[in-house]
């Protein structure tokens, strides 16, 4: 996804040099986690979305595949500038532990019709 950002001109502030390391040994990148969740049936995947904090600089992009009933939601967040999210998994983190948190991607029912309109069941 930052590949392919950059190759379409935006200027993603994230240096893929260390993605290839990772990549080559085998080995999580230490700068992304995941977020494991359901989602609504949808198949495909996200923008990738990247904010910069003022006035630190700090950097964390994001990006969301759904895969009919499951998400993975893909995190870079960027060493030593954030506070550990419980809600997000990285095999190599010691504080993330062997189970990890089911997030909420159902953003339909987020927007569901107001009341006194037809909506088909949800299966869940």
């Amino acid at each position: 996804m930052l590949c392919e950002a950059k190759a379409n001109g935006y200027d993603v502030p994230i240096d893929i040099e260390p993605f290839s390391k990772a990549i080559m040994s085998e080995r999580a990148h230490p700068e992304v986690h995941l977020q494991f969740g359901r989602c609504d049936g949808t198949l495909g995947r996200t923008d990738l979305h990247v904010w910069t904090t003022q006035p630190r600089g700090s950097v964390l992009a994001a990006w969301l595949y759904e895969l009919d009933t499951i998400a993975v939601s893909v995190h870079f967040i960027q060493a030593g500038r954030f506070e550990h999210r419980p809600d997000l998994w990285h095999p190599n983190s010691h504080t993330s532990s062997k189970r990890f948190l089911i997030a909420d991607f159902m953003y339909s029912r987020r927007t569901a019709p107001k009341e006194g309109l037809a909506q088909a069941p949800s299966a869940v």
